[in-house]
């Protein structure tokens, strides 16, 4: 991304941004993964996805008239790692993430919780609105899957 990146808010993602500031609008997604995930292979697909995607890679600033816009600060998706100890876990954890919003003036604008069990692993996905929708979120989470499952592929 260049280092000069920015773009305004669209009418939507300015209205989703705006509705975010007086009531957090984010969401989870959970995938359920047979066995464990390695935590360095999800770090590396994670890095891999946010390179791939400008949306990833921005915070959210203000120019002098106060009007948002999308400004490169990259750092790297943040992710939480867990033991997982039982099947609602998940659950709980998801609850969790929505009730700690994201400060849109810190990149990046998405997070990642993985429960990591011997047989079986959950990862959640979590993103602020402004960002992604329903649908967006779940091509990001296949990507990623995608990335996790075929590590010595690059897109």
């Amino acid at each position: 991304m260049s280092a000069n990146f920015h773009r305004y808010l669209g009418a939507t993602e300015q209205a989703l941004w705006l509705r975010d500031r007086a009531t957090p609008l984010h969401f989870v997604l959970m995938a359920q993964v047979t066995g464990a995930i390695q935590i360095e292979s999800l770090r590396n697909a994670l890095d891999r996805l946010q390179q791939s995607h400008l949306l990833l890679q921005v915070r959210i600033a203000l120019d002098r008239h106060q009007t948002p816009y999308f400004s490169p600060a990259l750092a790297p998706i943040p992710m939480r790692v867990l033991s997982r100890q039982d099947a609602c876990q998940w659950q709980s954890e998801a609850m969790q993430e929505l009730c700690q919003p994201f400060d849109w003036t810190k990149a990046p604008l998405m997070r990642v919780v993985l429960l990591q069990g011997l047989q079986v692993s959950e990862l959640l996905l979590v993103c602020q609105h402004t960002i992604a929708d329903g649908l967006s979120a779940v091509h990001l989470l296949k990507e990623l899957l995608f990335l996790l499952s075929n590590s010595e592929i690059s897109l």
